[in-house]
Parts: C-alpha cells; structure tokens; sequence
C-alpha cells in the first residue's frame, strides 16, 4: 500500500500497522485516526459506526446520529437522521463512479461501502486502492489465484488473469470487501423471503450440486452460500446460527485429544481463518469472518480470541437441533427451506436426505407401520422398525438408541442384520417396500 498518494496538487499520506491495515490518514488538514473497523478519531471528533453483522447501518458522530440506506452491493445510496429525513442521496455507474449526488456530504463509506478518500478519489478497499473512474485497482493483487483447475485439468476464468482488475469485471453481482477476496454479495439487499427467514449457508446434500468448500458459481443458482468455515460440516444455517458452529467444529480436534490447539491439526481449516496458512481458492473465509469484523487481519484476531476462549472447556454441541444433518434454526425456517426448495424435488438414491427432509416421519409413525405388517416375530419387527428410523428419520443414532433403550452401537448392528437380511430374503424386501410405500405418502 502506498505511503503518500497525490492528486490535483493536494497529497495524502497514509500510515498503516504491522498487518499492512490503515490507522491514520492526513489529507488536506484533515487528520482521521482508525482506532478499529466500527471507530475513529476525525480532527478530534469521535466518530462510531453501528454493524448489523458486516453491514455499516448507522454513524455516530457526537451526539448525532446517521442512518445509512444501502443497494444490493452493500453501496450507501441515501442518508437519513434520526427521524428519518434526507441529508444525502447517491446513486453510481456499475465500476462505483459517482452518476449523481444530492445533499450534504456526511460520510465517506460510500461504493460497496468502503471508504473514499476524496483528496485522491481512490477507494480504499484494504488491501490496495481502486480507482473508480476507469474501473481498476491501482496495484496488482498480491495474491495469485489458482488459474489451472489440476484436479479437473480445466482452465479457470480467464478474468482471474488480470490482477488489477476489480470483481472479474463484473461489478454489478461481485463484491471485493478486502482487496483479495471476490465474493457474490448475497446478505446485502436480500429479498424479502431472506430477510425475514434467514441466510441460507451451503444448501448443499438436497440438490446435489454443492459439497463442503462449494464454489460460489454454485450459490449463485441456489440462493445460498458456502458455510466452509470447518471444512468438516456442510448444511444450511438460519443466520443467528452463523458464530458458534465454526467454532465448535474447528474445536473438534482438541476435544478429541488429537492436538492440543486447533491450528495443529493439519486437516482442518482454522489455520486459513487465523491466517496462519494463504486459504485456497475455494475456501470463503470472509463470510463467516465478517461477523468479527470489517477488516481481515482484524476479524481473524477476534476470531483467534473467540475460538481460544473454549479451549478446555466443556459446552453443547450447537449442532445438537440439526435436522437431517443438513438444517439448522427455527421451525419456521426449517419448514420455509423444505416449502421453498424440496416440494418439488423427486427422490434421489444418492441424496438420502432429500427424503427424510422431504417427509417429517417419526419413530412412532414407523413403529405403526412395522406392527401392522409384521405381527408375529417381536425381534424381526424391532429390528426393521431400528432400521428404518436410521433411514428415514434423519434422527442421530443416539436419539433413536435412546427411544429404543439400546446404544448407539446397537441401532448400527440392528441396521447391519436387516440390511444383510434383505440380500437373500425377498420377501423381507416386499414387506419394507409395502411400509414405505405407506409412509412415503406422508405430507411435508
């Protein structure tokens, strides 16, 4: 990053921490200090700015109070006081050029919500700035993308080539929060079903198209978005749900005895998160990383913090209320996921939880079914009743084992008998196709 930029006679300088991350600006006998991404210190005026997650909605400066109004981009298009009337309106060309403004200039996170240096016009997007006017960062991306796809011997974008272009030339759907990272900006501006149901993370084993560290080629046709913060878990996540599960997953090494501290552990992806390691391609870290803070270097300080806090400590597993190994939230949400995206889904063989999504079928429903077709034989009836809990119900073993009163090694040998059993009797197999045929009729 430069120390001192000039433009039109008038010279800005820059200083910035250990971490390359701004912490003072003078431009033009203004003196702004950058004390954290939500507080600075401009000419001696306290400045606080309100987060709603990742996204800027109010600025505090004394005891004034500004609300900011945004685009799908996360771009400031209006400014309003505390009781709601107009002070500013902005609108932009596609590459963040201002098309036109009215009102009195109160802010300056303007474009996608990053900050303008008036005194040069530049964006300062962190890591480099970017020069709206013609569309381009002024330095090259110090992080070179993976252009060759080995695993697939195929050629990535070829927009990735240019490394002082913004967004792969294409502002409109990208956002570039950091300087290094492009990211489809889907929780700014979101439509009202996810406003108010919540953001949709890796919706991934119900349409078959994504898998852990899925591509955001792939978000785009969902309405979704990658949750590849442990590289363990792949679901999809209510937004209040978003802190604790990273946390409790990247934990999972250290509870286990394997290592002491998470970032031992090889396979795991805490290390790409603290920035201990350069995360690859695939990986998004920023999404769950913008809930601890604006800038990179910062949030990946707080997060250190936030996953160190539990070490050796005993807590529940936010994961317990998961449903079908895939959902995580409220009823509500669980159910507008399954009404939104699985009543009209065909069953898939290769997608087992696409059924017992698709179906709320419980324990008691099954051993109905069972005691009907099979009277005589208690032990066989059991069995089948253990085996299509664990097929059809999305229930953990524990939870069927409990209702049982047996372990959860014992609802796995349950399931091994029938299945082994199935191969050879036929009319085994006749039976269970006539009990799911009847529970399969079951409404979502």
């Amino acid at each position: 990053m430069p120390c001192t930029v000039t433009r039109g006679g008038t010279t800005t300088t820059l200083t910035y921490d250990g971490d390359g991350v701004r912490v003072k600006k003078v431009a033009g006998g203004t003196t702004t200090y950058y004390i954290s991404s939500d507080y600075e210190i401009k000419n001696g005026t306290h400045i606080k700015f309100i987060f709603a997650g990742n996204l800027r909605v109010a600025e505090i400066e004394g005891s004034t109070a500004t609300i900011f109004h945004k685009d799908h981009l996360g771009s400031s298009t209006a400014m309003t006081n505390s009781t709601a009337g107009e002070i500013e309106t902005s609108e932009y060309m596609p590459f963040g050029g201002m098309r036109e403004h009215t009102g009195t200039e109160v802010s300056d996170y303007k474009f996608t919500d990053q900050e303008l240096d008036k005194s040069s016009n530049l964006y300062n997007y962190d890591a480099r700035l970017y020069d709206p006017v013609i569309g381009r960062f002024i330095s090259a991306d110090s992080e070179v993308p993976d252009f060759i796809d080995t695993e697939r011997s195929a050629v990535h974008d070829p927009q990735k080539l240019n490394r002082y272009a913004y967004c792969f030339n294409n502002p409109l759907f990208y956002t570039d929060p950091s300087g290094h990272i492009v990211v489809i900006n889907i929780t700014r501006g979101m439509s009202t079903d996810r406003t108010t149901r919540g953001t949709f993370i890796a919706y991934s084993t119900i349409t078959g198209n994504m898998v852990t560290g899925v591509t955001l080629e792939h978000a785009r046709y969902t309405g979704a978005y990658p949750l590849a913060a442990p590289g363990f878990y792949t679901g999809t996540v209510q937004d209040k749900s978003f802190e604790t599960p990273p946390r409790y997953i990247h934990l999972n090494p250290v509870r286990a005895k394997i290592v002491e501290f998470p970032e031992e552990y090889e396979w795991s992806s805490y290390s790409y998160y603290i920035g201990n390691k350069k995360y690859p391609e695939w990986l998004r870290i920023d999404f769950i990383l913008g809930y601890f803070g604006k800038k990179l270097s910062e949030a990946q300080k707080i997060y250190k913090k936030f996953v160190g806090e539990m070490i050796d400590k005993q807590y529940e597993s936010p994961l317990k209320d998961v449903v079908s190994s895939t959902l995580l939230g409220t009823q509500e949400f669980i159910n507008f996921i399954k009404d939104k995206y699985l009543s009209g889904q065909k069953d898939d063989k290769d997608l087992p939880a696409l059924k017992t999504l698709k179906r709320e079928i419980s324990i008691d429903n099954i051993s109905e079914e069972v005691d009907k077709a099979v009277k005589e034989d208690k032990k066989l009836s059991r069995n089948i009743k253990i085996y299509l809990c664990r097929r059809l119900t999305g229930k953990r073993l524990d939870d069927i084992g409990t209702h049982f009163e047996i372990g959860s090694s014992g609802v796995c040998q349950a399931s091994r008998r029938i299945a082994a059993q199935l191969k050879k009797d036929k009319a085994l197999e006749r039976t269970l196709k006539k009990i799911e045929n009847k529970l399969s009729i079951m409404k979502v």
